[in-house]
C-alpha cells in the first residue's frame, strides 16, 4: 500500500510530500513526477492554484471499503476472470494479466476492509493529477472502483436516486437496435440513427430522463441483483454495477433516511 495513509494527509507546501503512516515517516516522494528539491521555487508558486487545493482535497478524502461487494468478488472471481484453458496465446495474457490484477485489488482491499483510509496523489509533468496507488485506486479498472465508498455518508433524497438510477443505466449500458428502441424513450433516437448511418444506441448515450426510466423498468432485476449479490456479467461495469444496485435497493427498503457513500 505504497499509496494509501490511515490519517488524513496535511496540505503540501513543498515540492516532497511525506509519507506517514501510524505516525512514522516511511517515504517522500515529488509532488509532481521527476522534480527534485531543486524545483523547490517552482512548487512554492504552485501553492495557492486551484490545482494545488484540488489535489490536496482529493488526498484528504477519506475513503472505506464496500464489504458486501468486496464478499461478491471473493466468493465469484471465476466471472470476473475465467480460468478454462485458452489456445489463443494473446487472450491468454489478456487473462493473466486480469488474474494479477484482480488479486492485486482484492489483497488491498482485504488489508483495507475495516479501515477508513485516504489515497495519496500526485502530477505528472502536464498536470493531469493521479492516484499514488497501483491497481488499486477510484481511477483504476471497474473493479477496484466498485469497492470504494466515501467514508463521509450522505442522506439520499429524489434527486440522488435519480442519479443512482443513471449510474446504473450507465453502468449496465444495455444496447438498442434500431427497430428495437424502447416504447418508453423519450428521445428520437431512431431518427438519430438513421441520421448518422448508425445501426444500434447504448444507454449511456441516452438523454438523462431515459436513463432513469431504464432503471425503473429494470427496477425488480435491480433489487434481485442485489438480494443474491449477484455480479452480472452480462452488465459493461459488473462491479460498479452491483455496488448501485446494492444503493438502490437499500433507499427502496429503508425505512425513512438512507445514507449512502456510493
Amino acid at each position: 500500500l505504497r499509496g494509501t495513509v490511515f490519517s488524513r494527509p496535511k496540505d503540501i507546501h513543498g515540492v516532497m510530500q511525506r509519507v506517514e503512516r501510524d505516525g512514522e515517516i516511511i517515504g517522500r516522494y515529488p509532488i509532481v513526477k521527476g522534480w527534485s528539491f531543486d524545483q523547490h521555487e517552482k512548487c512554492a508558486s504552485l501553492k495557492d492554484m486551484p490545482a494545488m487545493k484540488a489535489i490536496n482535497h482529493l488526498q484528504q478524502t477519506p475513503w472505506t471499503i464496500n464489504k458486501v461487494v468486496y464478499k461478491a468478488l471473493k466468493e465469484q472471481s471465476e466471472k470476473i476472470v475465467d480460468s478454462n484453458p485458452c489456445e489463443d496465446k494473446f487472450e491468454e495474457e489478456r487473462r493473466r494479466s486480469k488474474k494479477i490484477e484482480l488479486d492485486f485489488t482484492l489483497s488491498k482491499a482485504e488489508m483495507l476492509l475495516d479501515k477508513k483510509f485516504y489515497s495519496l496523489m500526485d502530477f505528472d509533468y502536464r498536470g493531469r493529477v493521479y492516484n499514488r496507488e497501483t491497481m488499486f485506486n477510484f481511477q483504476g479498472s471497474d473493479t477496484a472502483r466498485g469497492l470504494f465508498l466515501f467514508h463521509e455518508k450522505k442522506a439520499v433524497d429524489e434527486r440522488g436516486f435519480d442519479w443512482m438510477c443513471i449510474h446504473a443505466a450507465s453502468s449496465f449500458n444495455q444496447s438498442y437496435k434500431i427497430d428495437n428502441i424502447p416504447e418508453w424513450c423519450v428521445g428520437d433516437y431512431k431518427s438519430y440513427l438513421e441520421s448518422e448511418g448508425l445501426e444500434d444506441i447504448s444507454v449511456d448515450k441516452m438523454m438523462l430522463v431515459d436513463r432513469i426510466e431504464w432503471a425503473m423498468q429494470h427496477l425488480t432485476e435491480i433489487q434481485l441483483t442485489a438480494e443474491l449479490n449477484n455480479i452480472h456479467m452480462h452488465a459493461e461495469k459488473p462491479v460498479s454495477y452491483l455496488a448501485v444496485c446494492h444503493e438502490i435497493n437499500n433507499y427502496i427498503i429503508s425505512d425513512g433516511v438512507y445514507y449512502s457513500g456510493l
